[in-house]
């Protein structure tokens, strides 16, 4: 039994790599505008190449803390959507110099995750009391206090969150990783077109998702 449930991962394995090697295959053979999605879930973007670690339908093979399997100055735009808050933090500092690399001249990083200085602030104010509340309803465990420490203690170990950021410490490894230019905007803002209402706002409820976020752009 168990040699054939090996066997049966292993087929699984192959086909999964197949596929991923298709989708990027296809999509690499674009000749004009290239958007690399990373961390994508399933979240399908129309026009981009998107990928993750566990891939659904649709969607390529990609482990960020490994070399990209892309050529350099291969993408216009890279979305990284509250994911980089999911690996340590040095090797998020590689991901974004694998996103430089691969990115061409004048090419753009855009980075959404949560931030760590709003986060903070909930213990001394009460203008995001909704947001409180709503997440300890969604997410605390039931037995855990609905308080602003169990809400900062989620963020920091659940959904596999390993390294959060604020401002400061994400656009100093994105100019360590290479960038200039870094701009902060809010969710479902920016300057380009490719950039503007692309989070997925439609999992939280209206303006929580903003208020959570902190979004950084930087240029190549």
């Amino acid at each position: 039994m168990n040699l054939f449930f090996a066997f049966r991962s292993r087929v699984k394995g192959v086909l999964l790599a197949r596929r991923s090697r298709e989708i990027v295959t296809n999509y690499m053979e674009i000749k004009g505008v290239r958007k690399l999605h990373v961390g994508a879930n399933n979240r399908i973007l129309d026009g981009w190449l998107n990928t993750d670690l566990t891939p659904s339908s649709g969607v390529a093979k990609l482990d960020a803390t490994k070399p990209f399997p892309f050529a350099d100055n291969s993408f216009d735009y890279i979305l990284a959507e509250h994911m980089i808050e999911h690996i340590p933090h040095n090797e998020a500092r590689h991901m974004l110099a694998e996103c430089h690399r691969i990115l061409r001249n004048d090419g753009v990083l855009r980075i959404v995750t949560p931030d760590l200085q709003k986060l903070a602030a909930l213990y001394s104010t009460s203008s995001e009391s909704g947001y409180v509340d709503w997440f300890c309803e969604t997410f605390v465990p039931e037995g855990q206090p609905k308080t602003v420490g169990s809400v900062l203690n989620a963020h920091f170990s659940m959904w596999g969150h390993q390294f959060l950021y604020d401002e400061t410490l994400l656009a100093d490894a994105m100019k360590v990783a290479g960038f200039r230019s870094i701009t902060r905007y809010e969710v479902g803002e920016s300057a380009l077109v490719a950039l503007s209402d692309i989070e997925n706002v439609r999992r939280y409820p209206e303006g929580f998702l903003k208020f959570e976020s902190l979004t950084l752009e930087a240029v190549k």
